[in-house]
Parts: C-alpha cells; structure tokens; sequence
C-alpha cells in the first residue's frame, strides 16, 4: 500500500518496467501531496488560532481525504494489471468499467480537495500561502491525470469496443 512504502520505492515502483500502475499511482502520490500541504496550512495555522475550531475540522475532512487518495491508488494498483491481463473481452469490459468508475471517483475527490483549499484560503496564515498553491496545483494535476486514465479504460468497455 501507497501510504506505508517508502518514497523511493514508490517512484522506482512507478518508473519500472513491470506491469504495476504508473499514472494512477501518480495521480493519487499527487493528490496525497496536495492533502498534506493542506494540513501543514491548517496546523501552522491552528497554532496561531487555537480556538477556531474550524480548523480542527478541517484537519479531520483532509485526513479523511488522505485516506480516500490512498485507497484510490491501491485500487488502481489491483485494476490496472487486471485489465491488461483480462483475457475473455467480458472480464476485460469489466476491469475497464472499474477503472472507469475509479477515475470518477477520484476526479470527485481532486473536487472536494480544491473545495476545501478554496474554503481554507480565508483562514490560512499568509505565509502558507504557497502550500495552498501546491495543494491546488497537484490536485488540478492529479484530476487531469485520471480523467486521462478513465477517458482512455472507458475505450476499452464492451460499449466503447
């Protein structure tokens, strides 16, 4: 699982040349970057406003959202080489389907990131500014990449067959 591997193994992971998930694994390293610039915002941030408890709750959605991209990229892990080793065209439509279904998922939560950074910005200690920045871009970069992905397993259901 993404979330308990070591940096370097993830990225030698990715760039290997086995069959193991590349972009989608990318996408939610990403995503989960963006997450924790967010709460590096949010707890410099409660430390200068200990009582606004709207920080508190903030940390706890981004975490929630943590876990979500996390999981994200361990179900593109098991999708990913069951499509590509699917071999009646049925159980190929179906990994397809799932990939699909995952990649609107995901795009979902890039949208519930950006949601709370947007939410956060007024709250955030203006020397974080920058992690709200990051934050935005690498869940902007992360959507791209898995609408991407969805758009090209779409093509490989029974229906866009």
């Amino acid at each position: 699982m993404l979330a308990r591997t070591p940096f370097g193994d993830a990225l030698e992971e990715i760039a290997s040349g086995t069959l193991s998930s590349g972009s989608g694994k990318a996408a939610a390293s990403a995503l989960a970057l963006g997450i924790a610039c967010l709460r590096k915002a949010v707890a410099v941030s409660a430390r200068h406003a200990p009582e606004d408890a709207r920080l508190d709750e903030a940390e706890a959605r981004l975490c929630a959202l943590q876990d979500s991209a996390l999981t994200s990229a361990q179900a593109d892990a098991i999708g990913f080489p069951r499509l590509v080793r699917a071999q009646p065209e049925d159980e190929k439509a179906q990994a397809a389907d799932d990939l699909a279904a995952l990649a609107d998922r995901f795009t979902w939560l890039c949208a519930q990131v950006m949601a709370e950074a947007e939410r956060l910005a007024p709250m955030i200690q203006a020397n974080m500014a920058n992690d709200i920045l990051a934050a935005r871009r690498l869940a902007d970069a992360a959507c791209a990449i898995m609408e991407a992905n969805g758009a090209e397993n779409a093509g490989n259901t029974a229906d866009g067959a």
